[in-house]
């Protein structure tokens, strides 16, 4: 940065200072913080009234009292020659948290209970309006809703269980006012290129549930409305992952079905519907993704899908000196193509070039290229309220537990990459996580928002270390399976 003679140039990244005063608002917090520039580095810098420190590119991060009697942030820095800059930041709090609690006085519940048909892919039911993911049902699923509160359908799945799913995907149909109850006589094992399909023909596409027990090799499904009538179950005898298929009815309308693997890993699946438009008739289809075979060198025929966070219209977070994520982001990825690549691997990224690219067609792209590992690549910020210089440094984030074992090797290796302080290991529901096609992690490299590791991200010599090393834990992961 060169040096600026007269009064010094005060920029300030957060809080933003071309928000105007009503749209600046900050939590009921007693600290916060805020991070910029300054030029020339050599001048100081108090914000509040506290000294803060400026960093030799001239980058400043400081955690400070939110001052709370004049709503503002106070800016003074001064050149070492003694002129000065003041800048004043005025914001407004955010009202006291209202309760979550939600009415269920809605017009709607005159018309329930009644049956609602999934309309749209990624649809997602949770516990309670604004809770956590239960289930995705995939479009055409049919369900019994008994009420309607804060946007959303109570869908009722066995004795005691509910989910609750967003209006928007969903139709409602009077027609029918009991719960689909359908039975389940026959189940079918077929073999395929890299997936083992689970057939079960039913007359109506119910709703359902999988849960992963990696501890035992085991996929759980319960169907919510289902009787077995099993008597038959045809495995195919080309295929080496099912072992075996158990069933019990676990409640009158509840069928739990375990399907045991030939596997240590589960290495992902997929549930979807197949209904005939003739006879409304519908076959639940889930395939497994069979284990891949490793040879000598462990990534050699590996599918990689690489995601660079943000892109294009989407900067993503941004650093003290104004460096967008998306950019370190893109630069980390293409070298670790190129470190993958030289292992053997086939390596796909879901934007080479400074494009946007939407959350969805990201995880289309890893699923339609047949992924075998998916790993999206960003660097981190905190929210307001927050002390940067307590949590910052490297960490990783997984959703699905098949994913676990990958997000554990691969953070042990972006320590060892970066150098920096141990930010964790944690499970989110994060869009690039959320798929089970394949195992799926999101790594933040670093934190862009402090100085010390938005200069790293600005050196190729960083970014180098941290995707060999990358590369050696995803080699690490997959020699595993020998």
């Amino acid at each position: 940065m060169p040096e600026r003679t007269g009064p010094p140039a005060l920029d300030v990244v957060y809080p933003r200072a071309e928000r105007s005063e009503a749209d600046i608002l900050m939590p009921r917090v007693d600290s916060t913080f805020t991070f910029g520039s300054v030029n020339p580095p050599s001048s100081s810098l108090r914000i509040n009234g506290v000294p803060v420190k400026v960093w030799t590119n001239g980058a400043f991060l400081a955690f400070v009292p939110l001052d709370t009697v004049t709503s503002q942030f106070s800016f003074l820095t001064v050149s070492p020659g003694g002129d000065t800059t003041r800048k004043a930041l005025p914001f407004r709090l955010m009202s006291e948290a209202r309760s979550k609690g939600f009415v269920t006085t809605h017009p709607l519940n005159q018309r329930l209970p009644a049956r609602i048909n999934i309309t749209q892919d990624g649809a997602a039911s949770r516990s309670a309006p604004g809770h956590a993911y239960v289930q995705f049902p995939p479009r055409g699923t049919v369900a019994l809703a008994d009420s309607f509160a804060a946007g959303c359908y109570r869908i009722r799945l066995a004795n005691g269980r509910h989910a609750w799913i967003e209006e928007k995907f969903a139709s409602l149909d009077t027609t029918y006012r009991d719960i689909p109850v359908v039975s389940v006589s026959t189940m079918a094992v077929r073999a395929q290129d890299r997936w083992t399909a689970i057939e079960i023909p039913l007359s109506l596409p119910i709703p359902f549930a999988i849960a992963e027990k990696p501890e035992v090799g085991m996929l759980e499904v319960e169907l919510f409305g289902a009787v077995s009538r099993l008597n038959r179950m045809d495995y195919d005898p080309v295929d080496s992952l099912v072992w075996e298929i158990r069933w019990q009815q676990a409640e009158d309308n509840l069928l739990r079905l375990q399907l045991f693997l030939n596997s240590s890993r589960i290495w992902g699946y997929k549930a979807f519907w197949a209904v005939d438009s003739t006879t409304g008739r519908a076959t639940l289809t889930l395939n497994i993704r069979r284990p891949p075979y490793i040879e000598r060198r462990p990534l050699k025929g590996r599918i990689i899908v690489l995601d660079p966070g943000h892109g294009g219209s989407q900067p993503g977070s941004v650093g003290p000196t104004r460096l967008a994520e998306k950019e370190p982001n893109l630069n980390l990825a293409v070298m670790l193509k190129e470190r993958l690549e030289e292992r053997g691997a086939i390596v796909f990224l879901t934007r080479s070039a400074d494009s946007t690219v939407e959350l969805n067609d990201r995880v289309d792209f890893a699923v339609n290229h047949n992924a075998e590992a998916l790993l999206s690549l960003h660097n981190n910020a905190l929210s307001d309220g927050e002390n940067p210089f307590i949590t910052h440094g490297s960490g990783v984030y997984y959703y699905q537990p098949h994913s676990l074992d990958l997000a554990q090797t691969l953070r042990r290796y972006l320590l060892k990459g970066t150098g920096l302080r141990d930010n964790g290991l944690y499970y989110q529901n994060l869009a690039l996580c959320r798929p089970t096609e394949m195992p799926a992690i999101l790594i933040e490299s670093a934190f862009i928002m402090h100085p010390d590791e938005e200069m790293l991200l600005r050196d190729d010599r960083f970014l180098s270390r941290t995707a060999s090393s990358l590369a050696e834990g995803l080699e690490d992961y997959f020699d595993r399976e020998k």
